[in-house]
């Protein structure tokens, strides 16, 4: 098969798979523009293409193997996927439902692409893959289990800014009573939102800007312990204002949509840490340079 045709079949066969997906496509790209949660959904194939262009000459189309059976169970396992998802649409969520039908497009996807650019199509391009990946809504187990560890965590954090800060309160479970109010911290207060949005980033920052795999880890590990902080500092920021300020401001639209100023200062913390690790990654590279160096100039 030469490479044109293998383009032409390519580009045919990922048409056709989206005029049949057409429905679950339109109605998450819509959910993208209308849910708290899952604003990043509409950029992540956007940005999947990105990193396939920039990384294009890591593949080569020389002695492609098609994968058959790997692209066989792929496309199987999304036929599979898309038929339970659309048997039981009745007993699931929007959001479930969604995330089976996307996720069933992208298992036949990469199936077609093994199938006609063979395995090292996914070993060329992982992180292109793992972007495309978080353009499937997530499932509600898994939304409820992230935005419970992020009320832990954001609650842990508050506590202890109340106490550095000398702030007289009691404290149940996620309910707070300070003298003047009382506040919970809810599902809502989680910041899931922008913590999605600063774990995306800090996967691509790594991947664009660090060089070591440890170090991408590093960075993506201190994404969640930043959103948490970001999380808490906002929390203590609008009840202190609301307890000894205005009770009004808890209500207001900057409770409601002032969480930018927050967000800036979570990505600050981000550039921060990302920073740090480039200079140790710099540091090395200077430190190797100049054993190499020295041990070329040395005695033969």
């Amino acid at each position: 098969m030469s490479n044109k045709v293998r383009f032409i079949l390519f580009s045919t066969l990922t048409s056709a798979l989206c005029a049949v997906y057409a429905v679950p496509i339109v109605r998450t790209f819509a959910q993208s523009f209308e849910s708290m949660v899952h604003s990043h959904l509409v950029l992540m194939p956007f940005i999947a293409a990105y990193f396939v262009f920039i990384e294009r000459k890591k593949f080569t189309l020389e002695k492609v193997r098609p994968a058959w059976i790997v692209g066989a169970a792929l496309i199987a396992g999304g036929a599979a996927l898309g038929a339970v998802g659309m048997n039981k649409a009745d007993m699931l969520s929007d959001n479930d439902f969604l995330a089976a039908l996307i996720g069933s497009l992208e298992l036949v996807f990469f199936g077609i692409a093994s199938i006609l650019f063979g395995i090292r199509v996914f070993t060329a391009f992982p992180f292109a893959v793992l972007m495309l990946l978080f353009a499937i809504p997530i499932p509600d187990m898994a939304l409820d289990g992230f935005v419970h560890a992020l009320r832990v965590g954001s609650n842990h954090v508050v506590n202890v800014i109340f106490k550095l800060l000398r702030v007289t309160y009691h404290r149940e479970g996620f309910i707070y009573h300070l003298p003047q109010l009382s506040f919970n911290i809810a599902p809502q207060c989680s910041g899931i939102r922008s913590s999605i949005a600063v774990i995306i980033t800090s996967l691509m920052a790594g991947k664009l800007m660090l060089k070591t795999m440890r170090n991408r880890i590093l960075l993506i590990a201190a994404a969640l312990p930043i959103t948490m902080f970001k999380n808490a500092i906002r929390i203590s920021v609008l009840t202190l204002m609301g307890s000894y300020i205005d009770e009004r401001i808890l209500a207001s639209d900057l409770h409601r949509r002032g969480g930018l100023p927050f967000f800036i200062l979570a990505l600050l913390l981000l550039g921060a840490v990302l920073f740090a690790l480039m200079k140790t990654e710099a540091g090395k590279q200077r430190k190797q340079k100049t054993e190499s160096d020295s041990g070329e100039s040395g005695p033969a």
